[in-house]
């Protein structure tokens, strides 16, 4: 063959249609195969070629010597390293091929490695790209395979319809010339030089008859003298027709279905999955938007400003009136006069402290008192204070007349009642006992306060809402939201309601909050086992996967909130990379409304793309152990079987709680739930809003799907828990993502 640049034999191997960023990319994997075949005239190394001389200097000759060294395969082979580095193994096994097949075994190689070089642009070809180099390698190193390499024609771009002929024509390994079918079928299938013609009709001209006329009318308004006076274009009635616009939108109508038929063709199957999943979350938000509307909250249920004004004017004028004192007490505490004469309000006087002289009303909230080893004890922050709810000065007589008194409930109710019945008349107000009573919650709602931060400044039902056990609260933070509403009742400060100024450092709430700094050396001490267990090799591949499986799914649980279940996060088919959303179900025994989409942080889904690789990537060596521990991590990466488990002794155990307890014993002495206590309060110290932080933890009371129509949350609110999660986990605790890849190729 005469001697050519290397740019035209490449046009020589392969067909038009390439374009240049792709014929780059064939090019330099020719370059490097061409060491392979310096005995083939037509690969000699004395090129005109600027660019393949630029290449070939990317090698030292020591290098091109190992790379074809006869030899070399038999030791890779001998070690048991065939599985564990198979890219390797397909590259060196041309040094097995007898001369007279070297020719269209380097086409074949050649063919091959472009092929997935394009397939791992896109996602979910992993599995064909390495069964086609485990093809390519056997067939080049078995003797009686070679034979098929005669069949198959140099210098040309393989399909899949070439290999289903020789696989016709020859009876050996259909198995390997499958695979290497299946392998072109997709690359063809996939290439992204191709493109599909969408089809859109012109519209059809309008008839003159059809078309609107214009008239000049005057306009029937009368100007004003310094107005300047303009003329009307109008539509003469009876030309108008509707036919075009219907024939525009059939147009559009159309175009969107080929659109969607053109997706379907050529989209990648991790978009396809990504738009299922944001159908069903939009058919689900839609189902729900018919019950919302009926149970709607609106503000005819609480009193206006206007009357809130009214109310604390007409008791403070008779605040030496039981009756009268008791409604005030009502509207600055949010509890019901019914809580004040059972008794089960207890208002009591500080002598001394920062307190003194002023009545108080304590609140010791009923939470888990969580039991530990010693030494966990010191990495625990445990609350030290109490809910207090500070009454203003100006009330001490009243309070202590009304603890002095002996009231009978029936007979005071009634009293208070008449009294609200005079003001109703008054001042045509709409005073009720509950209204009243629920002026405070309705203020720190709008306030932006939290759900636990209400019912623990309430004292009531705090054991029915699930936040509360979840939250550490500074004391601080309760006091200072109530002494607001005290100033939003005195507005003027005509009474001085809000007098209280001194300050608390003390905590009330969960009792299983982690310490950052805790938390910060959990993550750093994993890292560094990987670390060392990656030193180790292959032979320590089961430790080093079990601390990757932890590191990932603590990772995943501080983004989540995901509670400590049996199989969690079930599948891969939970997630959605494309969009960077997660389904969480993990409270589905207990309620039918539990599942949950949230927005990953972006380290998360990077780690999480870590371990699906690291998963992968482990496969080869766990399927030539057994062909069943193969396929378990095969099926795992389809979504058939659960997508986190322990390796035990070349077994695949199912995660639990106990069992991940186990293994955590040493590393957090502490109960697995700790991360949704240090989320939740870790969002609210740092200003996350108070509903999104509820859909988050699962806490959404039952009144319809959060993200419906009149919902008070959305999406973007949960982007913004990603934003401050991910700053939490790169910042704060400065967590790295971890990948199992490097270090274990060769």
């Amino acid at each position: 063959m005469n001697e050519v640049s290397f740019q035209c034999k490449v046009n020589q191997l392969f067909d038009d249609g390439y374009a240049v960023k792709q014929r780059k990319s064939v090019v330099s994997h020719c370059a490097y195969l061409s060491y392979f075949a310096n005995e083939i005239k037509s690969f000699d190394f004395s090129f005109s070629d600027n660019a393949f001389e630029e290449l070939r200097q990317q090698f030292s000759q020591e290098q091109v010597r190992l790379l074809r060294e006869p030899g070399l395969y038999d030791l890779i082979k001998a070690n048991k390293k065939i599985g564990a580095f198979p890219f390797y193994s397909f590259i060196i096994s041309i040094s097995k091929v007898k001369r007279d097949y070297l020719e269209a075994a380097l086409s074949l190689q050649l063919n091959v490695l472009v092929a997935a070089y394009e397939l791992k642009k896109l996602k979910g070809y992993e599995d064909y790209i390495e069964r086609a180099f485990d093809a390519t390698r056997i067939i080049f190193t078995d003797n009686k395979y070679q034979p098929i390499i005669g069949l198959i024609e140099p210098y040309k771009t393989y399909t899949e319809k070439d290999f289903l002929e020789i696989r016709e024509q020859s009876k050996l390994a259909p198995h390997h010339l499958t695979r290497l079918a299946s392998l072109f079928d997709k690359y063809s299938a996939r290439m992204p030089t191709i493109s599909k013609r969408i089809r859109v009709d012109q519209p059809k001209e309008i008839p003159p008859d059809k078309k609107p006329n214009y008239t000049n009318k005057e306009s029937l308004v009368p100007f004003e003298d310094d107005e300047p006076k303009y003329t009307e274009i109008l539509a003469t009635e009876g030309n108008v027709t509707t036919s075009n616009g219907d024939h525009l939108e059939k147009i559009i109508d159309e175009k969107t279905a080929t659109r969607y038929f053109e997706f379907l063709l050529i989209a990648p199957d991790e978009v396809k999955k990504s738009a299922r999943l944001k159908s069903q979350l939009a058919n689900s938000v839609a189902a729900n938007i018919e019950r919302r509307e009926k149970s709607l909250t609106t503000e005819f249920r609480f009193l206006t400003k206007h009357e809130v004004t009214i109310l604390v004017k007409e008791c403070m004028h008779n605040i030496d009136d039981t009756y009268f004192g008791l409604l005030l007490l009502s509207l600055i505490t949010g509890r019901t006069i019914s809580e004040f004469l059972d008794n089960e309000v207890v208002m009591t006087k500080a002598e001394t402290g920062e307190l003194s002289d002023h009545y108080v009303i304590r609140y010791k909230p009923s939470l888990p008192n969580y039991e530990m080893i010693k030494k966990a004890i010191t990495l625990i922050k445990k609350p030290k204070g109490e809910v207090l709810l500070i009454i203003p000065k100006c009330m001490n007589n009243l309070i202590a007349n009304i603890t002095r008194l002996d009231l009978a409930i029936d007979s005071t109710k009634q009293a208070i009642s008449d009294c609200i019945s005079q003001m109703n008349k008054r001042y045509c107000t709409r005073f009720t006992l509950a209204k009243i009573s629920s002026v405070m919650p309705f203020y720190l709602i709008k306030a932006g306060a939290d759900a636990a931060e209400i019912a623990l400044m309430k004292g009531s039902s705090v054991v029915q809402h699930a936040a509360c056990y979840y939250y550490q609260v500074p004391v601080q933070k309760l006091i200072e939201l109530h002494q607001d509403f005290l100033s939003y009742l005195d507005a003027d400060n005509n009474y001085g309601l809000s007098d209280f100024k001194k300050k608390t450092d003390l905590t009330v709430g969960s009792a299983l909050q982690l310490q950052e700094d805790t938390a910060k050396k959990l993550f750093a001490v994993l890292h560094a086992k990987l670390l060392e267990q990656l030193q180790m090799g292959w032979e320590n591949i089961e430790v080093l996967h079990n601390y990757l499986t932890v590191y990932t799914l603590f990772i995943l649980n501080l983004s989540t909130g995901h509670r400590p279940v049996k199989h969690p996060y079930h599948t891969i088919d939970a997630f959605d990379l494309e969009t960077s959303t997660v389904f969480i179900a993990d409270k589905e025994s207990r309620s039918n409304s539990a599942g949950r989409v949230l927005k990953l942080p972006s380290l998360a889904k990077e780690q999480l793309n870590h371990y699906l690789t690291h998963l992968r990537h482990i496969h080869h060596y766990f399927a030539q152990l057994s062909y069943q521990d193969g396929k378990h991590i095969t099926d795992t990466l389809l979504g058939e079987l659960p997508l986190f488990s322990f390796i035990q002794d070349s077994r695949f155990l199912t995660i639990t709680p106990k069992l991940l307890d186990d293994f955590c014993i040493d590393l957090l002495p502490i109960p697995l739930n700790w991360h949704r206590h240090f989320i939740r309060t870790w969002l609210r110290d740092n200003n996350a809003k108070p509903l999104a932080v509820d859909v988050f933890m699962g806490h959404v009371n039952g009144d319809g799907d959060p993200f419906s129509r009149y919902s008070g949350v959305s999406m973007k609110d949960l982007d913004e828990v990603a934003r401050l999660l991910n700053q939490l986990l790169s910042k704060n605790l400065e967590i790295k993502p971890f990948s199992s890849i490097e270090g274990l190729r060769l």
